[in-house]
């Protein structure tokens, strides 16, 4: 069997993703290689998300399995063409040499679903903007699952994201045509999901406890939490809020991560920064900030660490500022809203 080093790599990409939370495991994780009828296979399954690419290739190989870092090492060794072929019970790959790599039978690797999901009449590019844009604020570890994602909401008018920690909480909404849908997809699997429903063709389908996204050569799919988002877009968007001006975050920026990175990494819970009168303000143990900046109505005590990742949501974008009465900051450009501080309940 023979294809280009070009599209042994990108048939590589899904599967080494998915694989990587495995990195640091003893557990070996295997690949599924296969090609017939022209067209090249590359499978990948950790059972809570797999992946099937599909790539044109000359020739047929019967399906075996090796693991990913044999086939990873050796890439970057590969010249323009590669053939791919079994030598005994090993697999040989030649290109610019010859490597032998070791195999397990087809057998052996897990099943991947194949039960049909629902389709999910909705722009797939505009989901994954979306859902690209509030991550960042989503709980990074499990403890409380149903923040531990981000919740996507579909409805026959709009898209809706959101994600939190708990201190922050980011929402966008893009107007759209879709059934009504509510899932929360696990953090693990949001940037490959993301990236499947950026390829040309995708298609959407769910299920009550899975997710799948369908696209020209290949599919990606993975396991949902059994969790409701909480109700903090009801109880932001109903708060009483008052605007206290507007500036551009990306002015901000320099000076929250100078400050961060004096505090230190023992003291970056403490690298509270205060704003008022047109003034930012900063004193620790590792020296004192005092620069002049946007003038806002409300005085502000922010801590840097929480916010960098609020001010970066809107890149260059000037952002309106508001506070509602139980002490919430709210910052918003467009259909993006991000707020910070413990809101009530999350």
């Amino acid at each position: 069997m023979k294809l280009t080093k070009e599209l042994l790599a990108q048939a590589l990409k899904p599967a080494a993703d998915i694989l990587r939370a495995k990195a640091s495991s003893d557990v070996p994780r295997y690949l599924k290689l296969e090609a017939a009828n022209g067209r090249f296979k590359i499978s990948a399954n950790d059972q809570n998300q797999s992946s099937v690419t599909e790539v044109d290739c000359e020739g047929d190989l019967k399906p075996v399995c090796v693991t990913l870092g044999s086939i990873q090492t050796i890439l970057p060794l590969f010249g323009e063409s590669v053939t791919i072929e079994m030598s005994g019970a090993n697999l040989k790959i030649r290109s610019q040499g010859t490597f032998l790599l070791n195999t397990f039978s087809a057998n052996e690797f897990p099943t991947i679903p194949t039960d049909k999901m629902p389709k999910v009449g909705v722009n797939c590019s505009d989901l994954a903007d979306c859902m690209d844009k509030v991550k960042f604020a989503s709980r990074k570890e499990d403890s409380r699952t149903n923040l531990y994602g981000v919740c996507i909401k579909l409805s026959p008018k709009k898209i809706v994201t959101m994600a939190a920690t708990g201190i922050i909480f980011a929402k966008i909404e893009k107007a759209a045509i879709a059934p009504a849908c509510e899932i929360l997809v696990p953090y693990p699997f949001v940037a490959n999901l993301v990236s499947s429903l950026r390829n040309v063709g995708a298609v959407l389908c769910c299920s009550s406890n899975r997710v799948k996204v369908e696209f020209d050569g290949g599919m990606y799919e993975c396991g949902l939490f059994d969790a409701k988002f909480p109700a903090m877009l009801e109880n932001l968007e109903t708060a009483k809020r008052t605007g206290i001006g507007s500036f551009k975050p990306v002015e901000w920026l320099p000076v929250f991560r100078s400050i961060f990175s004096m505090a230190g990494e023992e003291g970056k819970l403490r690298s509270d920064v205060i704003i008022d009168g047109g003034c930012l303000e900063h004193k620790g143990a590792g020296g004192s900030v005092n620069v002049k900046i946007d003038k806002l109505t409300r005085k502000l005590n922010l801590n840097a660490s929480t916010f960098i990742e609020c001010l970066e949501a809107f890149g260059d974008d000037e952002c309106k500022a508001f506070v509602t009465a139980d002490g919430a900051l709210i910052l918003e450009k467009g259909d993006l809203m991000v707020a910070t501080t413990q809101l009530r309940g999350v």
